[in-house]
């Protein structure tokens, strides 16, 4: 499930992730999971959690490469 500021919560199947990026437009770093052709979410290395997407990401989809300057604080 995905919770945004605005909006309702949704769900993101993890197989509908075809790529991790790091998240550039925060100080603190993070992720921001992609589709074939949007963004699905973005997460924040400092939001509460945040360690257990990452983990939840390695061991669901090994295939994808956790970006270096988005791994857990």
């Amino acid at each position: 499930w995905v919770f945004s500021a605005v909006g309702a919560p949704r769900a993101v199947a993890v197989g509908d992730i075809t790529a991790l990026k790091p998240l550039a437009s925060n100080n603190y770093g993070g992720v921001v999971a992609r589709s074939a052709t949007k963004r699905l979410f973005h997460a924040s290395r400092i939001l509460l959690g945040y360690p257990q997407l990452i983990e939840f990401l390695r061991t669901r989809r090994p295939d994808l490469q956790i970006p270096d300057a988005s791994w857990p604080l």
